[in-house]
């Protein structure tokens, strides 16, 4: 989150000068990717919530919610949070972004985060990292 933070502040200070009509700058697609390490709240936030429709068991496998009962709090109470904050980045993310490059950009956010989750968690990550 940290990461993701201090690129989106970057983000913010910097965008006049990265984004224009049409375009997007190196530096400014950098900061864009560097800014989206808080998707993963985002979507820990949301297979968190459909495993618990899905199966209706409470996973305590993520680290938010070991956090939250080490703080003694509800456990739903960090994952709601970071996840609502890493979809606000998103929101003003795609709002910075020119208008022609805002469906490329979550087509191949969607196929790179659907294709990333698979050759990590389910293909190599167990190889990998054991």
């Amino acid at each position: 989150m940290l990461t993701g933070t201090i690129g989106f502040i970057l983000l913010l200070m910097y965008r006049k000068k990265l984004f224009s009509e049409d375009k997007t700058s190196v530096t400014g697609w950098f900061l864009v990717f560097i800014s989206l390490f808080w998707l993963r709240q985002s979507s820990n936030s949301l297979m968190w919530t459909l495993d618990y429709l899905f199966s209706g068991e409470k996973s305590i496998r993520c680290d938010e919610v070991r956090i939250a009962r080490y703080l003694e709090r509800n456990i739903w109470t960090i994952i709601s949070i970071t996840g609502i904050l890493g979809f606000i980045v998103l929101y003003f993310i795609i709002r910075m972004l020119p208008k022609n490059q805002v469906l490329t950009f979550l087509l191949a956010g969607l196929v790179g985060g659907i294709s990333g989750y698979y050759l990590w968690l389910i293909k190599f990550g167990k190889y990998i990292l054991p």
